[in-house]
């Protein structure tokens, strides 16, 4: 006799099973790789390890993943898309009607979640992987901008620039810091925040000054 014919529904849910399969696996993969990040660091990391952590073969890890700078790639981007999410509100108009430290605050926090969220958030920042791109520092130099001329404003412009700069590079030391002080993240993004703060607070008298 002739095998019965699959139906059409049985076919979308074997298909979406493996699909299913497919991404558990997949992400699997670089919550394992993350850990490795996270515990031994980056370069430390070979993709057999991550393989052996995630219980997989080492081909299914290279099914997905060239190598492991695509597994650096695939984390990093994950970890600046969580970060914006929750950054970007922040330098709307309404949300700068507020005093500066509680802009700070809510910034740290919603870095706090980024780096608690994406696993391996804290290995790629320690070793400089998580840091900004080119189009990137211009996309945040536009928001903190818009941050300086609120709080501090009358600052020329070109001021203004240099204090963005400043502030950028001010914010991913402390960020890289932050993220390498394991149990003592909580009172090194406390010190993160007084610096921070403090010079928003420099700023204003700057500009309060000048005018």
């Amino acid at each position: 006799m002739a095998g019965k014919a699959k139906t059409a529904n049985e076919g979308t849910t074997r298909t979406t099973a493996r699909q299913q399969r497919s991404q558990a696996t997949f992400e699997a993969i670089l919550a394992a790789a993350g850990a490795l990040f996270d515990e031994a660091g980056v370069e430390a990391t070979t993709m057999d390890a991550v393989a052996r952590r995630a219980g997989v073969s080492i081909g299914a890890v290279y099914r997905f993943f060239e190598n492991r700078d695509a597994i650096v790639a695939t984390l990093t981007v994950r970890f600046r898309e969580v970060l914006q999410e929750v950054s970007i509100p922040l330098f709307e108009d309404e949300s700068l009607e507020r005093k500066p430290e509680q802009v700070i605050d809510d910034f740290l926090r919603g870095f706090r979640h980024a780096v608690d969220a994406v696993p391996g958030a804290r290995g790629l920042l320690t070793a400089a992987f998580g840091h900004a791109t080119r189009p990137e520092m211009a996309f945040w130099s536009e928001r903190l901008d818009r941050f300086i001329q609120r709080y501090a404003p009358g600052l020329s412009r070109a001021r203004r620039r240099e204090a963005t700069s400043t502030f950028q590079l001010v914010t991913a030391t402390l960020m890289a810091g932050v993220s390498g002080s394991g149990p003592r993240m909580a009172p090194r993004l406390a010190e993160a925040r007084t610096v921070l703060v403090g010079y928003t607070y420099q700023l204003a008298r700057e500009a309060s000054a000048s005018r």
